[in-house]
C-alpha cells in the first residue's frame, strides 16, 4: 500500500469513527504512520501495536519486544492484538481511546497538538503505574 492510500484508508475509518468515538482522524493517522512505518511494521495487521490485555478476547499474536523497566531495556515476550485487516486495527484503535477513561481527554479535540500531548500524557501514567506493580 502506497502512502496515500494508507493515509486514506486510516483517513475514511476515523472520519466515520469520529462521531462515536471522538478522536481526530489526523491522530489516528500519525500515530498510525509512526507505529508502523506508514503500514510496512506490523504484528498481524496490528499498525498501532496494541498489546493484548487480560480482558483481550480476539487473536493473539505473540512477540519478543524490547520493553524499558525502568532502569533499562528488557527483552520480553508480550501478547499484542491480532485484526485481520488494517481497518479492523483502525477501528479497535478508535474504540479504545473513544472507551477508555484514561483517554478521555484526548476526545473531541479541535487541533492536533492537544490531543498528542494528553495521549502521551496518558501513555506516561499507564507506564508508571505499571512499574509501580
Amino acid at each position: 500500500m502506497d502512502k496515500g492510500s494508507f493515509i486514506q484508508m486510516i483517513f475514511e475509518i476515523a472520519a466515520e469513527g469520529y462521531a462515536d468515538f471522538g478522536i481526530l482522524p489526523s491522530l489516528a493517522i500519525s500515530q498510525g504512520i509512526l507505529e508502523s512505518d506508514w503500514g510496512k511494521k506490523h504484528i498481524e495487521n496490528n499498525i498501532y501495536g496494541i498489546k493484548a490485555g487480560k480482558s483481550w478476547t480476539g487473536k493473539v499474536a505473540l512477540r519478543n519486544t524490547r520493553e524499558w523497566d525502568g532502569k533499562k531495556y528488557v527483552v520480553k515476550q508480550e501478547r499484542f492484538r491480532a485484526y485481520s485487516s488494517f481497518e479492523e486495527s483502525v477501528w479497535d484503535y478508535l474504540k479504545l481511546l473513544g472507551k477508555t477513561k484514561r483517554y478521555e481527554k484526548v476526545k473531541k479535540q479541535e487541533i492536533i497538538e492537544k490531543p498528542l500531548t494528553l495521549y502521551m500524557n496518558a501513555v506516561m501514567l499507564q507506564i508508571q503505574s505499571i512499574h509501580k506493580s
